[in-house]
């Protein structure tokens, strides 16, 4: 609302985490998907040529261990990107949320490249400490005074007690050292999901190696519908996201996003049971309907597609 008015163009990367393409929806903002790999992240050229034919007001972008890819963007094409943007004027929404759980080293952001205050980076303690305290922050760059009236005008108060508990945690070094912790454990917990993974799905699976974050993705063979395998997980009380939420298109069908952030032998039980449901997917050989040009959220797709996003915010808030 601080940088586009409804009917402007922004610029995702694809795939993209669901939610953001539900509130881009709601704020009638047009979307144009930058194609993104795993060992790449965001296809520049790509990025150029949208620039260049289209009227783009903002770009938003997970740069550290992406949500779904877990892919950490190099320094260099950070750089690169910051610069690319800032010729065309484009705002940079840079979303941090995972940068502080690596695997390794942290990682820098777009925003320490920023020289014209283009780049507007976020971020929060929902990760790594807890969702429920709320607590987040904006570095706006030059946007500060639009982005401190909108605060004002959305929500003039702010949770202070949950606010005085965390900068008193970070003061103390607790927060450091909490983080080393976490960072062995969390390395610990996705690699063995992901071995688990690998030994259990249908052979040609590929699942990404992040090197920070709690996210894997997982690609299946081209002919199985990860909705299906969804559904079928659902009834079980096993929670996916399959890959057709991160896009506006209807692509990703035989991709699915799994949360590494916890092993134990229940996960492990569960991994076994999910991986059975695949095969199944696998000798069903389930070829997804020819829906390249619909929207996501739009006509047949809409219903469906948000009941399983309703689906989704249901099971996690149960847990």
């Amino acid at each position: 609302m601080v940088l586009c008015k409804p009917g402007d163009t922004v610029v995702l990367e694809s795939p993209v985490y669901f939610s953001l393409l539900q509130l881009l929806e709601q704020s009638n903002l047009r979307v144009i998907e930058v194609p993104s790999s795993v060992n790449g992240g965001m296809n520049l050229d790509t990025l150029r040529f949208i620039l260049e034919n289209h009227p783009v007001k903002a770009m938003f972008a997970i740069t550290n261990y992406n949500n779904p890819l877990g892919y950490c963007l190099r320094s260099r094409k950070k750089r690169e990107l910051v610069r690319l943007l800032a010729d065309y004027r484009v705002p940079l929404i840079e979303d941090d949320i995972y940068g502080d759980m690596n695997f390794g080293s942290r990682p820098d952001t777009c925003k320490a490249y920023d020289k014209e205050g283009e780049v507007l980076l976020c971020s929060s303690f929902s990760k790594t400490l807890a969702p429920g305290l709320r607590v987040g922050w904006i570095a706006p760059g030059k946007y500060y005074d639009q982005v401190l009236n909108m605060k004002t005008l959305l929500n003039i108060a702010t949770p202070s007690i949950n606010q005085i508990s965390v900068a008193y945690f970070l003061k103390e070094g607790g927060y450091d050292r909490h983080m080393r912790h976490l960072h062995n454990k969390l390395k610990t917990q996705v690699a063995n999901m992901r071995a688990h993974l690998l030994r259990r799905l249908p052979k040609g699976s590929r699942v990404t190696r992040p090197q920070g974050g709690t996210l894997l993705w997982v690609e299946l063979q081209k002919s199985i519908d990860t909705f299906e395998i969804y559904r079928q997980a659902l009834k079980e009380s096993i929670l996916i996201a399959p890959g057709q939420l991160f896009s506006i298109r209807y692509k990703y069908t035989h991709c699915f996003r799994i949360n590494a952030g916890t092993w134990n032998e229940r996960v492990q039980t569960v991994i076994d049971r999910l991986s059975v449901l695949c095969h199944q997917g696998f000798e069903r050989q389930l070829e997804p309907k020819d829906q390249s040009t619909l929207g996501i959220f739009s006509d047949e797709n809409s219903q469906r597609l948000r009941n399983i996003v309703h689906h989704h915010r249901e099971v996690q808030s149960a847990e």
